[in-house]
């Protein structure tokens, strides 16, 4: 049984993160939503034909390095991501989620931080999260590949 399944897990943070921003909880929705978009850019990654271990279903370890990274990281590689997804036949997924860069103030060390410390940036990052939802729902309907 595989324990990594990044689509389910962007789905799992993504809800999170909805009941977080309802209850006002707005520093911790905005962790999840980056946790969101991060598992939903690493399964298009795998879905399109990146080396995942068999067993677990998560990124080969040697290969881990380029994108295991957090999501403020993958979009400072995103040049890389498109590169490979294009090779693919899966760019038109990353042209479904135009706000992705809206990430690049997340940090997972945000999570140490005082509220007044935090960016003012849940809107944006809910918005992007929302639009990874929408493109793994597509890409999921149309047989979970590219």
């Amino acid at each position: 049984m595989k324990t990594v399944d990044f689509r389910l897990a962007a789905t799992r943070h993504y809800h999170d993160g909805e009941l977080l921003v309802k209850n006002g909880r707005h520093a911790n929705a905005g962790q999840l939503y980056g946790f969101t978009a991060e598992c939903g850019i690493k399964w298009l990654l795998v879905q399109s034909g990146y080396p995942s271990d068999p067993a677990t279903g998560d990124i080969i370890k040697e290969r881990k390095k380029r994108f295991r990274a957090h999501i403020h990281e993958l979009i400072n590689n995103i040049h890389m991501v498109a590169v490979f997804l294009e090779g693919r036949g899966a760019s038109k997924y990353l042209a479904m989620i135009p706000s992705i860069g809206d990430f690049s103030d997340w940090k997972t060390d945000h999570r140490y931080y005082i509220d007044s410390a935090l960016p003012f940036s849940v809107e944006r990052w809910r918005k992007a999260a929302h639009e990874i939802m929408q493109m793994l729902d597509e890409a999921f309907m149309n047989g979970g590949s590219p």
